[in-house]
């Protein structure tokens, strides 16, 4: 029994277009194989916490923002906190003139309750009027307050608001 005319284009586009529903369906698996068998090693996206190229990637972007809370805990996830502060002290050691790797050894004082070491080595940073001076300004401040040197952060305080216009100067005050 013949087809009539007006009913063959619906079938005929019924069987192409299953057709391509079937054909992208076999790609799509046959993709899927070929990315499961890919090599392991320089070839997969994952790398671990401790990877020496993803440690040494996260200490420069904290080198490169010393309070990038972040970097800072995912470095001492990976290698832990005594790995980072031995990392940090290293580098300080080659270069002791960065003022950012003066804050990261600062920060590792303060963890290791040491915030009168801490204080004493952002005092410079903060006089220098450096980019990182505000911050090391504060965190400077709350060492002190750590350290239980309320006069000297008072003073300091005092010091900054005396210097300081609007805003500034009202929260120092």
């Amino acid at each position: 029994m013949p087809v009539p005319p007006d009913r063959r284009r619906p079938l005929a586009r019924l069987l192409r277009v299953s057709g391509l529903c079937a054909l992208s369906l076999a790609a799509a698996l046959a993709t899927e194989t070929r990315a499961q068998a890919s090599p392991p090693g320089d070839w997969s996206i994952e790398a671990r916490a401790d990877d020496d190229v993803l440690v040494q990637q996260r200490f420069a972007k904290l080198r490169k923002n010393p309070f990038d809370g972040s970097q800072w805990r995912a470095l001492q996830k990976a290698i832990g906190k005594r790995g980072l502060a031995n990392k940090i002290r290293s580098a300080a050691g080659r270069a002791p003139s960065d003022s950012s790797l003066q804050i990261l050894l600062a920060r590792v004082e303060l963890e290791e309750d040491q915030p009168r070491a801490a204080a004493q080595r952002l005092a410079p940073i903060v006089a220098a009027d450096s980019r990182w001076s505000s911050r090391a300004f504060d965190m400077r401040i709350d060492a002190l307050g750590e350290a239980g040197l309320h006069a000297d952060a008072v003073t300091a305080l005092r010091a900054r608001a005396q210097t300081s216009e609007g805003k500034t100067r009202n929260k120092h005050l």
